[in-house]
């Protein structure tokens, strides 16, 4: 009797954390969650047919009633049944403890108050200030050299922090970090003229390492001058993740050789793909600079890279999306063209025919 006893109130425990989950409404960008109404023609909640939707304001709770279709919860509103996608949804501080959250870990996190700092222009705006710093510290220290010192530590600091606000917001929003130039967001001519800006201060920001190497170099001989070492560490740490997916996809997919040794040697080919890189760009600037300062520099510059690669990275996403989107409608044009056109020929029964695009042949007369 105990054993069922306690069999029941587990299995209690165990669908209250499943069906019965409270969520809050909490879009990033707007005030209100648009909501399928949803239907229940067997055991799975789905969106009815046809298609209808309500918008409900954010901060509204709502509590699941049951397994949804999909990427979806299911709850009720004022007699009527709905369905929320998971991604608008944060996990209410009301649930019970021990309440079971189906959330992904992503979802989590964009939905933390990190993640509504990245949906602001804020973090944009910081970018753009970091940034006229930098041109305004290295144009001052140009034009006077007592200067050079105090620019020599301001210029990688505010190239940190860039590298530190990019790598931070890619980690919290993914690619929904560049939202403020999304195509789906703001359509084709949005979406262009808001990523032509975004490329100039990714350009921008390439080019301030350029600035800062100039400075650190601006007190030896223009015959013994030197350059950073930067593009062997930017080709590993572009190749690195490329050389991963390679290996998996032919040697352990393809090849069908899985395992811990296989697992181990992948990590190895990753790591020396990364670190070789690095290494010669470390001995480079060892050799201009010096052991200590030619590490400390190769270090920073990873640092900056990896914000500058998931920077331009956005740019190429943006632009294949809206280069997607004129090939699309390019396509349409053609295939309508093609369509459109009619060849009329007069038959041996004396009906006339008409071919259309696609060579298909119908009588017209």
């Amino acid at each position: 009797m105990k054993h069922r006893l306690a069999f029941f109130f587990i299995a209690l425990l165990s669908c209250l954390s499943i069906s019965a989950q409270k969520f809050e409404l909490d879009p990033l960008w707007g005030d209100s969650i648009e909501c399928m109404v949803a239907s229940k023609p067997d055991s799975l909640w789905k969106i009815s047919e046809p298609i209808q939707s309500v918008k409900f304001p954010k901060g509204m709770e709502i509590e699941s009633c049951g397994k949804a279709n999909g990427y979806y919860v299911a709850f009720k509103k004022d007699g009527a049944s709905y369905m929320a996608y998971m991604g608008d949804l944060k996990f209410s501080a009301d649930n019970p403890e021990g309440t079971v959250n189906p959330l992904s870990e992503d979802t989590v996190k964009k939905h933390s108050a990190l993640g509504h700092f990245y949906a602001t222009y804020t973090p944009a705006v910081l970018v753009l200030i970091l940034m006229g710093m930098i041109l305004a510290t290295f144009f001052v220290a140009r034009k006077s050299s007592p200067a050079v010192p105090l620019a020599l530590k301001v210029i990688p600091v505010c190239m940190l922090l860039i590298s530190i606000i990019e790598v931070v917001g890619y980690k919290v929003l993914g690619g929904d970090m560049f939202w403020w130039c999304d195509n789906d967001r703001y359509g084709f001519f949005g979406s262009l003229f808001r990523v032509i800006p975004f490329g100039a201060v990714v350009a921008l920001q390439f080019y301030t390492f350029k600035m800062f190497e100039t400075l650190v170099f601006s007190d030896v001989p223009a015959e013994e001058k030197g350059k950073l070492s930067l593009k062997p560490a930017m080709v590993s740490l572009a190749a690195c993740l490329p050389v991963l997916i390679a290996y998996a996809m032919i040697v352990q997919l393809w090849l069908g050789w899985q395992g811990m040794v296989s697992d181990t040697i992948m990590f190895i080919l990753f790591l020396g793909t990364l670190f070789s890189g690095i290494a010669i760009s470390v001995k480079k600037n060892a050799e201009a600079l010096g052991a200590g300062k030619g590490l400390i520099v190769t270090i920073f510059s990873v640092i900056y890279l990896v914000g500058l690669l998931i920077a331009a990275w956005g740019v190429i996403i943006v632009l294949l999306k809206i280069i997607l989107q004129v090939l699309m409608v390019i396509a349409g044009i053609i295939a309508l063209s093609v369509l459109a056109q009619r060849t009329y020929y007069k038959g041996s029964d004396g009906h006339i025919y008409a071919e259309s695009g696609f060579e298909s042949l119908h009588r017209v007369k």
